[in-house]
């Protein structure tokens, strides 16, 4: 063993261990890679790679930059490939940048290859380097900081620090919130010096050359102002107000009023849980060694600088945001951490090799030990590979060819949301899916067409609505339900001033609605924003035939066991108890209507969103309300559903005898 771990270490081997950090991740993220646009930001971030524009605030311009470069320069029959293929590289050239980090730590090039491949099969890593996403590309140019920090440490050279300015700037201009929580921990390298550190801090020409190539780094934010992208979350930014305004964030709010401390309590509980589930169960003990063993093999300011890296995008990030700890926002969070994640695959590297010389020292056959490690690895691919593969996953864009099918010729089409107007925007944009589809946001967001800024009073905006959705002579579909004259039609509604019916059947949705309630009952979902989509799909057809059966006292023959099906669910069993609340009750109702909350009560496991659960809560409230009334009983329901969703947009609230005066 002693032989081999020598030649893996000789210089001529060192270029091969490199090589294969990079190469095998990258090969296991491009059989994974999604085929089809998936959820998350993809839709938005398809949108600005291959149609121009900003991307939601903070604006990523420099991963903006390189996806439009990239997506201009190569060629797919699919065109959902590239950007996807480019965070991809991306990730595959951060493993790199860890293999290099790690070998000047002092573990065996051996080990910084294992735990560099480790880390990119990964859980979250491994999840975010196949989609088109930021986090990738954020990984990587913060690894090269933080390398170029390592390097200063050790050897002192300032042009280390020259190099780490600049890198900063770029690392800035991608994704900067998650660089400032992990920041702290190159300042940790650079105290190593601290003598060379502070005669560099007071030399003019120092601050010049590092200030000038910071700001160099932070450039690509300048082509944040354009005055008419084609795609833009808020509209153009057109002065130096506006793009500081939007590159902070201040308009794009993290988190709900409903989050409490236990919420943050739960998080952080459930943070420690995540970071286990990264590598594997099996690799928590070695984690754990490898974070004791990098105390003892590494300068203080070293060892304490990895557990600072770790720390800043799980504990300390938790603390600065206010999620309500719910499925939703566990998805949310799950990429936050990738750059901690780096700290537990040194600390890997750092167990696993003290296992090894152990071994060594015991004298077990070295290819025997090679072997048992190599392991490691394997056993982080297949402990992720169900939550990341992803080659074959195609129901997002099911989804919404359906929806464009379905629209009459030259129809208007108002969207809202990441499900809507990303996901039908890059179907018409990029892939060219029914042109004659007028497109557009409800509230005048991301797409170009808008009636007026998007920030503008939202009276004015439903006036200005209003009055264009009036003159049209064009059909006209809104595929949320709003508060304007409009039939159900399933998966939209079609806008008419005098309808004649609550709803209408319209046949061809049938074949997305049995694979979503197939994916549904069998949890096929990648992720929480998949649920949430069919959750919502859902949600509309259980309302929908639920008032179609209430208006004309049937369904077709071909819709009752999908009806049935539908039911079964919690999203649906709840739109149903929804619509029958709103229909009229004779005196026997009350009996009815408890036995069809007691067997919605029955699925409450189902209730991953405190909003909907609130709302079960709600109407078990009105119905206690209903003869003969049991006022104790429905202010019980109603206090658990404030409790709940503690929101001032939860009807519940009204109802509790303690706000009754407020409400009126």
């Amino acid at each position: 063993m002693i032989s081999v771990l020598s030649r893996l270490s000789d210089t001529h081997t060192r270029w091969l261990c490199l090589a294969a950090a990079i190469a095998l991740p990258l090969l296991l993220y491009w059989l994974s890679l999604p085929r089809s646009l998936t959820l998350e930001d993809a839709g938005l971030f398809q949108l600005v790679c291959h149609q121009g524009g900003i991307s939601h605030p903070p604006g990523y311009p420099l991963f903006t930059l390189a996806c439009q470069g990239f997506v201009a320069l190569t060629w797919f029959d699919n065109p959902v490939i590239p950007a996807n293929l480019l965070s991809a590289i991306f990730a595959a050239g951060a493993c790199g940048v860890l293999f290099l980090i790690a070998e000047q730590l002092g573990i065996n090039r051996f080990f910084s290859a294992l735990i560099a491949v480790s880390y990119g099969a990964s859980q979250a890593f491994w999840g975010q380097a196949i989609i088109v996403e930021v986090y990738s590309l954020g990984v990587l140019t913060f690894l090269i900081c933080f390398y170029f920090g390592l390097r200063f440490s050790i050897d002192g050279d300032q042009r280390w620090l020259y190099c780490l300015a600049l890198g900063y700037g770029l690392a800035l201009s991608n994704h900067w919130p998650v660089v400032v929580l992990s920041s702290p921990a190159i300042l940790l390298l650079l105290l190593h010096q601290s003598a060379t550190f502070l005669a560099c801090l007071r030399s003019v020409k120092f601050w010049l050359l590092s200030v000038g190539l910071f700001l160099l780094g932070l450039s690509p934010y300048l082509t944040l102002l354009q005055s008419n992208p084609e795609i833009a979350v808020y509209g153009p930014i057109e002065s130096l107000p506006e793009l500081l305004k939007y590159v902070s964030r201040s308009i794009y709010a993290d988190g709900t009023k409903a989050a409490t401390l236990w919420d943050k309590w739960q998080f952080s509980l459930w943070l420690w849980s995540h970071s286990a589930q990264q590598f594997g169960w099996l690799c928590v003990p070695i984690i754990l060694l490898g974070i004791w063993q990098s105390f003892l093999r590494l300068p203080r300011l070293y060892a304490v600088s990895l557990i600072v890296l770790y720390l800043g995008t799980t504990q300390i990030l938790n603390l600065l945001l206010s999620f309500t700890f719910e499925y939703r926002f566990q998805s949310v969070f799950n990429p936050y951490p990738v750059i901690a994640y780096s700290s537990l695959a040194i600390w890997l590297g750092f167990g696993a090799q003290h296992i090894a010389e152990g071994l060594v020292s015991r004298k077990i056959a070295g290819y025997l030990v090679v072997a048992v490690l190599l392991c490691l690895p394997l056993s982080v691919v297949f402990s992720n590979y169900g939550d990341n593969t992803r080659s074959q996953s195609a129901f997002v864009e099911g989804y919404g060819e359906t929806v464009l099918a379905a629209m009459p010729a030259d129809a208007i089409l108002f969207v809202y949301g990441d499900y809507e107007v990303a996901v039908l925007g890059y179907l018409q944009l990029v892939k060219g899916i029914r042109p004659d589809v007028e497109l557009r946001e409800w509230h005048n967001l991301v797409l170009s067409n808008r009636m007026m800024s998007p920030l503008a009073n939202p009276a004015a905006q439903k006036e200005k609505r209003e009055a264009f959705i009036s003159a049209q002579d064009r059909p006209v579909f809104t595929v949320s339900k709003w508060d304007i004259n409009s039939v159900n039609q399933g998966l939209f509604y079609r806008v008419d001033p005098r309808p004649q019916t609550r709803s209408e059947y319209v046949a061809g949705f049938e074949p997305l609605l049995d694979l979503v309630t197939e994916a549904y009952q069998q949890e096929l979902f990648f992720n929480a924003q998949e649920h949430e989509l069919a959750y919502s799909l859902l949600f509309r057809f259980g309302r929908h035939y639920t008032q179609l059966l209430l208006d004309s006292g049937g369904l077709p023959a071909d819709v009752v066991p999908r009806y049935e099906a539908v039911r079964s669910t919690f999203p649906g069993a709840l739109a149903t108890l929804e619509q029958l609340l709103l229909a009229p009750h004779q005196d026997n109702a009350k009996r009815a209507l408890l036995k069809v909350a007691d067997s919605l009560l029955l699925k409450i496991d189902e209730a991953r969103y405190r909003r909907d659960l609130a709302y079960f809560y709600y109407y078990y409230g009105q119905i206690q309300l209903m003869v003969p009334a049991d006022e104790e009983a429905s202010q019980t329901a109603f206090r658990r559903s404030v409790e709940t969703y503690p929101e001032r947009d939860n009807p519940a609230f009204c109802h509790l005898q303690e706000h009754a005066q407020e409400c009126e």
